[in-house]
């Protein structure tokens, strides 16, 4: 039975990493078709959408989650400290970007603000 489980556990982690990679690629192919159809290579444009962090946000999470089901069906000492090592890259890298949208969306709610201050500013 404990045979059984690691192995289900084999597949199910490796369908969970296989959506993770799926949604980052998608992620990447949306953001260059982005950039490159819709804003016409106007890189200062870029800097206002947060689809990229989004995604990659997301994926990074789902990732992690196929590395905490991993440390279930593992034994070996090694294999666990490698397990570790990849969920601290990986929460760090999932913080970082949380962080960077948090920032962009309070700067985008920043400047919306300007923007309707400058306008009643006008009337």
């Amino acid at each position: 039975m404990d045979h059984f489980i690691q192995i289900l556990i084999h597949y199910v982690a490796s369908f969970i990493e296989l959506c993770g990679i799926f949604l980052i690629i998608a992620t990447v192919i949306k953001e260059m078709y982005l950039i490159i159809v819709e804003y016409r290579f106007h890189i200062k444009n870029t800097d206002r959408d947060t689809t990229m962090n989004q995604g990659l946000a997301t994926s990074l999470e789902i990732l992690l989650g196929a590395e905490i089901l991993k440390t279930i069906a593992y034994r070996d000492i090694r294999q666990l400290v490698e397990v570790g090592v990849l969920m601290l890259i990986r929460v760090f890298m999932t913080v970082l970007i949380h962080w960077e949208l948090s920032h962009k969306l309070k700067e985008e709610r920043r400047e919306k603000e300007l923007k309707e201050e400058e306008d009643t500013s006008k009337i």
